[in-house]
């Protein structure tokens, strides 16, 4: 885990996993009181911002949400909806002043509505008497929703949205975590690459070593 400023690393911390807990204990270390966190977005880490520093403004790195979406959605998705969604998702990194993200908005809005119930799709599982038997519950068959990763694509977008765009009203707020993705994490990248097969404690000191001339 890392927390970094623009111009310096502030703490780091070794961890199994990225959980609510750890990312708690994490932020319970941290000297100072930060007035805004640039972060990809992952559960645990969320909820932990919100305990932790409840008035703090969290923007989400677009990124993220660019790169999810384009898992999701595919580089060539096979429907219009999908087409379109896409392209509504990566001008989201294009976006400037409040005009154009009115705009933006709008068309976001216009596709929603627009394919509104083609999201509710479903799609029902062939039966036959040992499907009958074996999964029909008071007489209802089992289904998914037919659209599944586009739905989860606007999933996605929706959660994110209230803090995608806070950049806007103050420059000195970066957009993305990029910062942290280029600057630190593709060099220990790098460096783990080139050391490769070194055991856990080592590649733990050769990191904390590169963090450490970074603070």
């Amino acid at each position: 885990m890392l927390a970094k400023t623009k111009n310096k690393i502030v703490s780091w911390k070794f961890v199994k996993r990225e959980t609510y807990n750890s990312w708690k204990d994490f932020f319970e270390q941290l000297k100072g009181h930060p007035s805004v966190i640039v972060c990809d977005g992952q559960k645990g880490m969320l909820k932990a911002i919100k305990k932790i520093f409840p008035r703090v403004i969290i923007q989400r790195c677009q990124f993220h949400i660019l790169q999810r979406t384009r898992i999701l959605l595919t580089r060539n998705p096979e429907t219009i909806a999908a087409v379109m969604l896409k392209k509504i998702v990566e001008h989201i990194s294009k976006i400037e002043t409040r005009k154009q993200l009115k705009i933006w908005l709008e068309d976001y809005l216009n596709w929603r509505s627009q394919y509104d119930e083609f999201l509710k799709e479903r799609t029902y599982y062939e039966f036959d008497t040992e499907y009958i038997y074996k999964n029909f519950i008071k007489g209802k068959r089992k289904w998914f929703y037919t659209h599944k990763r586009l739905r989860g694509a606007v999933y996605l977008v929706k959660k994110a949205l209230p803090n995608l765009f806070y950049y806007l009203d103050n420059k000195n707020i970066p957009n993305t975590t990029n910062h942290v993705e280029g600057g630190i994490n593709s060099h220990l990248k790098l460096i783990l690459r080139l050391h490769r097969g070194l055991p856990i404690d080592k590649r733990k000191y050769l990191v904390a070593n590169f963090l450490a001339k970074k603070q």
